[in-house]
């Protein structure tokens, strides 16, 4: 044999071995990590238990206590809650009333307002602005907070101004830029412009020893 080829040998057999021992790392490395994989499995299997509808662990009863339940009637009073039947039917005539003479809800720009219901805003829409109109109309809050800003906040400065700035409206935003290019001279409204975690609770808390109501939004 030459000494050539026994120079080779030599070298397949070093390559063979570097190659070896890349290879078998990367395997214990992969059964590392399928062990770990079963172990995490093995732990979620107790709770991963499904048993049987009208199990008493089940959320879902069965056919014969439904059908006990249905026997039995329903009573239309609920124990220990009073709906007030009467109050909310009222509360929803008067909101409803509100909401429909929104004036900013049209589906035309107007000039005279700042909220509007079309192009790139599909954030907060007529029905939403209807709502909210209709909340500040009825209780009329001395302040609002609201986490954040946007086409909300314009509603709530449009109808600031149909209520000649009674209520003091504070918006929470950080970045602020957007909401500072919609106010007017008049506006009735303070900015803090931090992320809401960083706002001291004093600013809350003031609010239920201020007197008249208030909304956080």
């Amino acid at each position: 044999m030459s000494l050539y080829t026994r120079i080779r040998k030599v070298y397949r057999l070093l390559r063979d071995r570097e190659q070896y021992f890349t290879y078998k790392e990367k395997y214990e490395n992969l059964l590392q990590q399928y062990l770990e994989c079963k172990q995490a499995y093995e732990n979620l299997r107790p709770l991963n238990k499904v048993v049987p509808i009208g199990h008493y662990e089940s959320p879902y009863p069965s056919e014969a206590e439904l059908e006990v339940g249905y026997n039995k009637g329903f009573d239309d009073k609920l124990q220990g809650i009073d709906l007030n039947e009467q109050a909310q039917l009222s509360l929803y005539e008067n909101l409803k009333t509100y909401a429909e003479e929104c004036p900013m809800a049209d589906r035309e720009k107007n000039e005279n307002y700042r909220f509007y219901d079309f192009g790139d805003n599909i954030w907060f829409g007529r029905d939403d602005a209807r709502y909210l109109y209709a909340i500040l109309m009825h209780f009329k809050p001395k302040n609002v907070i609201e986490i954040g800003s946007g086409f909300s906040t314009s509603l709530m400065l449009d109808t600031n101004e149909i209520l000649n700035h009674s209520m003091n409206l504070l918006c929470i935003e950080p970045r602020a830029q957007r909401l500072k290019s919609l106010l007017r001279a008049k506006d009735n409204l303070k900015i803090i412009e931090q992320d809401v975690q960083n706002v001291s609770l004093e600013i809350f808390s003031k609010l239920e020893g201020g007197g008249g109501r208030y909304i956080v939004y």
